[in-house]
């Protein structure tokens, strides 16, 4: 999907067995037009609308693979319950002639303990500043399990007639932790090397590249770089994307930051600390963000 010319944007593109119509595709970012983890007819309008202005597709953005993957109470998370609203919100996509995909990812250690209702847990232990708890490490089995999230999520966008599905590895998330030496402190097939710490992406991956089939796309979203010490640099970051490639990926979205750590890398500015902490509804997290929001 080279663009050597601006009138390239407007000529139609293939990705697996997808066709579309140009090369402008909406970025998943979120919307936050969800209420209890369902689909609003807010969010399926502003998609609507997004596809009427001629993109080729648009993505519902972080949709969790499971209910214990969410930051934030009204966040989408994946079920069967839900199905007949993301059709209701593809065939609206459908109707203006776009494509719709949907962003999928778990937050990992970033979930919020009280809205999930048990202990986060990631790559490995780790304190969470921003959401003010400490995780824990993930043994074999969650790994599996939430590789199995993964591709039920997968299974189900497509029931609900997407016609791509985007995994999230980047900015911090739960799989973007795996891959990162500064989150990723195992001692295990799971940890230390690029190799280990690509293992459970990879996972993943085949997958849901497996269960969906050849023809439909999976596309990736990493990081270039982490943005800070001891994190993914750009070098490594290209052998991630030869072996996403080598995995199924059929397309990848470069981005960068750390959503616990640097999140302001994604959005181009200094962390505006003093806001943030005024509209904080927990007097916890607010002298928390006074204390240690430089450090983020």
């Amino acid at each position: 999907m080279m663009i050597k010319n601006t009138a390239d944007c407007f000529s139609p593109s293939k990705i697996a067995g997808l066709t579309l119509k140009n090369r402008i595709i909406r970025a998943g970012c979120f919307e936050g037009m969800c209420q209890n983890g369902q689909v609003t007819d807010k969010l399926i309008e502003h998609h609507r609308q997004v596809a009427e202005g001629g993109v080729a597709m648009t993505t519902v953005a972080y949709c969790s693979v499971s209910e214990d993957g969410r930051a934030f109470e009204h966040e989408l998370w994946m079920r069967k319950e839900i199905l007949p609203d993301l059709i209701r919100l593809t065939a609206s996509v459908h109707a203006e002639g776009a494509s719709a995909s949907i962003q999928l990812g778990h937050c990992g250690f970033f979930t919020n303990k009280k809205v999930i209702g048990k202990q986060p847990m990631g790559a490995s232990a780790k304190w969470c500043t921003f959401c003010m708890s400490y995780s824990r490490e993930m043994t074999v089995h969650d790994i599996e399990e939430k590789t199995d999230d993964f591709i039920r999520a997968a299974e189900l966008a497509k029931e609900a007639g997407f016609n791509a599905v985007e995994l999230h590895a980047g900015h911090g998330y739960l799989l973007s932790q795996f891959l990162s030496p500064w989150t990723n402190k195992r001692k295990d097939k799971f940890g230390g090397s690029l190799e280990n710490r690509l293992r459970f992406p990879m996972m993943v991956i085949e997958g849901v590249k497996k269960a969906v089939g050849s023809d439909f796309p999976v596309l990736v979203k990493m990081n270039q770089l982490d943005g800070m010490s001891g994190g993914i640099s750009i070098t490594e970051a290209l052998k991630i994307a030869k072996e996403f490639e080598k995995a199924g990926a059929d397309a990848l979205i470069p981005s960068a930051g750390f959503t616990s750590k640097v999140p302001f890398l994604m959005l181009r500015g200094n962390l505006p600390v003093k806001e943030m902490s005024e509209n904080q509804p927990s007097l916890l997290n607010r002298i928390g963000l006074k204390l240690f929001g430089r450090f983020m």
